[in-house]
């Protein structure tokens, strides 16, 4: 048993010790290890930050206020739980904060200010070319961080410029690659990761060991990159603001829903139309 496991048996325990009904227990614990999944594991390393990205996923991929608010609760125990076992002072739940209502919350996305000195960050030299690749690929075609983790060499066409995605629940899709994704996975599928001992691999990006990348990794170069530019920026966050620049620019709801893998567009309607009301006022105020 890994540890995580150790800590999930140890959480069903302490809420057995609280008198929970056993219904409970398990609905408690399921939603902890759905968490510990979209991390990639490390209870004792979860952050605020962590909780805010989980929830927010689970707002943008169509659950409902309810459904939400429950795995609120059940992480606010699981915090709890946490907090009482490592001593951390801290709870990274904020049941005001965190609950949702039938009135969706806007998103947060990137300024294009902010896009652009994200975008020079990464072309700095001390980024490696598969940094820079993972860095644009999130940026301009709106993957989820299991999809980037689970992209293979065969899955990008260059020629073509587009990009075959392994998407949720066994769905794919073809995502178009924008010229700055296909010069950046160009040159690093031909350069620094064709000259790696593990170049006979199917993944695309390859860790140190040659192993493909899992989401925690991701997450950090992502985040070491927008540290660069003095941005705190998740792969999450890039995929908002992928689809959120395309909504701005026009491009039909039906194909930016297409793009992110969403299994109806009502859940990108729902979700991206209410992200920006200085838009909507541009738009209004647009009319004869």
């Amino acid at each position: 048993m890994n540890k995580d496991n150790q800590q999930l048996a140890a959480f069903a325990r302490w809420l057995e010790e609280q008198n929970k009904a056993g219904r409970t227990v398990e609905n408690y614990v399921a939603d902890a290890k759905r968490l510990l999944r979209f991390r990639g594991g490390e209870a004792e390393a979860l952050t605020r930050q962590d909780m805010k990205q989980f929830l927010q996923v689970m707002e943008e991929e169509g659950y409902r206020p309810a459904t939400i608010n429950k795995a609120v609760i059940s992480l606010r125990m699981f915090d709890r739980f946490l907090m009482e076992t490592t001593g951390r002072e801290a709870p990274l739940i904020q049941l005001k904060r965190d609950r949702v209502t039938e009135a969706q919350r806007g998103i947060d996305v990137l300024a294009a200010k902010e896009v652009e000195a994200l975008t020079e960050a990464a072309r700095k030299p001390t980024v490696s070319q598969r940094d820079r690749a993972v860095l644009f690929t999130f940026l301009y075609t709106g993957m989820r961080v299991s999809e980037a983790a689970g992209l293979q060499v065969r899955d990008v066409d260059l020629l073509r410029r587009m990009l075959h995605v392994r998407g949720k629940g066994g769905k794919h899709r073809e995502v178009p690659m924008h010229g700055k994704v296909a010069v950046e996975l160009g040159t690093y599928l031909e350069d620094e990761r064709a000259s790696s001992s593990h170049a006979e691999s199917p993944f695309c990006f390859l860790s140190q060991r040659g192993v493909r990348m899992y989401r925690d990794t991701l997450n950090q170069i992502v985040k070491r990159i927008g540290l660069e530019a003095e941005l705190t920026v998740h792969p999450h966050l890039l995929r908002r603001t992928f689809a959120s620049q395309l909504l701005e620019q026009g491009t039909d709801l039906l194909l930016i829903s297409h793009y992110l893998g969403h299994h109806s567009v009502t859940v990108s309607a729902k979700y991206y139309l209410q992200h920006s009301t200085a838009f909507r006022q541009e738009q209004i105020d647009r009319l004869p």
